[in-house]
């Protein structure tokens, strides 16, 4: 009991540092947009790139941002910022940017309207800046640039520029060989992913956190996962508040069908988990303040003893505006689902 007392209330002092702390303290990327207004369009490392989609001779202008530095809370740990705001007049429909994990239908104008997402998470080795495509209008697609996390299996083979206890890289492959086909069969993500060795004693993870600014509402996410004996238990909270918090409808289906599983080790619950996410994305719940979200499994019910670093979307739908956000867990899944599986919302 001692360990776990201890556990939570550092897991509580970390949220304070993070995202509470004095502005002087904080790095600008660990921030968030209700405390400073929003990224400006060029200061330090920010990246930040106007792009204009065109339909039917009109143009649908908008600009991106990204910033990304190490927490300072542990060396491994970087936070991830993350907004978009439409920069023109017109809505625009079903805006999709999958790196930034942030997808609108319709994407209204103006900056009360920008979308906001920052993250903070363990990673193997620096971000990288690279290009990153997104969508709108469902079909059509333009290009920006964006930091992003490295999970590049060729580095994974030498040493870590980061340390993070127990953990690796790994090719859903080399989970099981045929999970790549079930993967393929639902259009879910092939990417590497992270894992963590839950057949070990005492294995604790770092806290995972992000913090969504959308319209009249804020998210904020945690996560983290540890061994008690010989089970797995996995905390995720999420938390809303805001004006428009309350008359919001809230999809969240992976953590429900999370919490109801009991086996991950073999394909057969693999297929199970992913026809209760799909069962359960036409169910919305209504507002409350905090959810919390425990899932608790036999080490022997994992596949290899792993526990993953997985992408759970989250739909908010709000006067008839669907928001969606691609937000970061622990799982006894190997499978990242992404903003085409936003729950209520067609692709």
């Amino acid at each position: 009991m001692c360990h776990k007392i201890l556990f939570f209330f550092s897991s509580f002092l970390f949220v304070i540092a993070l995202f509470a702390s004095s502005a002087s303290s904080a790095p600008r990327a660990c921030h968030d947009l209700s405390r400073d207004g929003g990224l400006p369009n060029k200061d330090g490392r920010i990246i930040s790139k106007k792009i204009t989609f065109h339909k039917n001779s009109k143009k649908y202008p908008v600009r991106t941002y990204s910033d990304s530095e190490n927490s300072g809370q542990h060396t491994s740990e970087w936070c991830f910022r993350y907004e978009v705001e439409n920069v023109g007049k017109k809505d625009i429909s079903n805006f999709y940017w999958g790196l930034g994990g942030i997808r609108v239908d319709p994407f209204k104008p103006g900056r009360k309207f920008r979308e906001s997402k920052v993250k903070a998470t363990p990673i193997l080795y620096d971000p990288l800046d690279r290009p990153s495509d997104i969508y709108a209008f469902k079909n059509l697609r333009e290009s920006t640039r964006a930091w992003m996390e490295s999970k590049n299996l060729s580095q994974a083979t030498h040493s870590k520029k980061y340390y993070i206890p127990f953990s690796a890289i790994l090719s859903h492959a080399s989970v099981d060989p045929k999970l790549p086909d079930l993967l393929k069969k639902h259009n879910l993500s092939e990417s590497p992913i992270m894992s963590f060795d839950f057949s070990v004693p005492g294995v604790k993870t770092q806290l995972l956190q992000e913090r969504i600014n959308g319209p009249g509402y804020q998210l904020f996410v945690s996560s983290y996962a540890m061994r008690e004996k010989n089970q797995a238990v996995i905390h995720t909270t999420i938390s809303a508040k805001g004006s428009a918090s309350k008359s919001t409808d809230y999809y969240m289906p992976s953590f429900t069908a999370l919490t109801e599983t009991k086996n991950a080790s073999d394909l057969k619950s693999y297929s199970r988990f992913i026809s209760l996410f799909q069962e359960l994305s036409y169910r919305p719940r209504k507002f409350q303040p905090k959810w919390s979200f425990v899932t608790t499994i036999q080490i022997d019910k994992l596949k290899r003893g792993k526990v993953f670093l997985t992408n759970h979307p989250i739909t908010l739908i709000h006067s008839g505006v669907k928001h969606c956000y691609r937000v970061i867990s622990y799982s006894i899944f190997a499978l990242d689902f992404g903003l085409r599986q936003c729950p209520g919302m067609e692709m």
